[in-house]
């Protein structure tokens, strides 16, 4: 299993009336995600925040997924993790 830190740009939003002046000073809004990675291509970058179960017939079931373009990635890691089966506690099966 892969873990991703992504650092990137996304659009902003402001409600309410503002002065152009502070408007001008105004760039995109930063964002920091970490996610199980999925997957990668040109266009974009796919992680998940959980997969939860498996089905034979669907695959693995994500929830709380996230695709970022890779135009708006500023910096990224990806970790590679070992995630091997836990052991059963004494007195439990």
């Amino acid at each position: 299993m892969k873990i991703v830190y992504v650092r990137w740009e996304d659009a902003r939003a402001i409600a309410g009336p503002r002065p152009l002046s502070e408007m001008n000073q105004i760039g995109p809004l930063v964002m920091e995600t970490v996610g199980i990675f999925l997957s990668e291509d040109s266009e974009v970058i796919r992680l998940a925040q959980d997969i939860y179960t498996y089905d034979p017939e669907e695959g693995a079931l994500l929830r709380d997924t996230s695709i970022i373009p890779q135009k708006f990635i500023l910096s990224k890691r990806i970790i590679e993790i070992n995630t091997g089966q836990r052991k059963a506690r004494k007195g439990k099966e």
